[in-house]
């Protein structure tokens, strides 16, 4: 595998996304919207790679979906739980800042120690694992008023006819933050 791809995995996996999901209704955890598909297809991507890269780790989502809180947990090489929050994203934004909810921003680090940041291409069918941010340097992030068109995902309208109407405020968490996958890999396996 060249170094392009080294951080793509296929979306080979989209029955297990299925399943998932499913398994989380019966739960009655109420996952059917598309973001809880596109994390889905976040997480269950990371945990390949992982697979992929030969660490161990436990898919919490999957293990433990009433917390829902964390959606992996890895053992780095010197026995410490790392426990990971993946975030996707349609946009390619790689190295770029990255925007979290105000809720996300205040909840994430009181259950999780990094941040993975993904890319889904449904036009190419592959999951990018771009990049990881330490939770603990959140607070290098500011606040930023945004403006979207209202009900986006919910409308079968084109996008570009939208009247940019609906105005929140989310924090930015800058591309000085994005960390490289290869350190994050070197951090659990202990090969620096």
């Amino acid at each position: 595998m060249d170094d392009s791809t080294a951080h793509e995995m296929p979306l080979d996996y989209f029955q297990e996304v299925k399943n998932l999901i499913q398994e989380l209704t019966k739960l009655k955890l109420n996952p059917n919207t598309e973001y809880m598909e596109l994390g889905l297809v976040g997480e269950i991507g990371f945990c390949k790679f992982l697979d992929k890269n030969e660490i161990q780790f436990i898919h919490k989502t999957k293990s433990d979906p009433e917390l829902m809180l964390e959606d992996v947990l890895i053992i780095d090489s010197e026995s410490r739980p790392l426990k990971i929050d993946v975030k996707t994203t349609l946009v390619r934004p790689h190295k770029v800042p990255r925007m979290l909810s105000i809720d996300q921003f205040q909840t994430i680090p009181k259950h999780s120690d990094i941040i993975v940041w993904c890319h889904f291409s449904s036009r190419h069918e592959v999951l990018t694992i771009d990049s990881w941010t330490k939770t603990s340097e959140l607070a290098e992030s500011y606040l930023k008023q945004v403006t979207a068109p209202p009900d986006l995902a919910f409308t079968n309208e084109d996008s570009v006819e939208l009247a940019f109407t609906e105005t929140m405020f989310v924090y930015e968490v800058p591309s000085f933050l994005m960390r490289e996958i290869d350190d994050l890999l070197f951090l659990i396996k202990g090969k620096f």
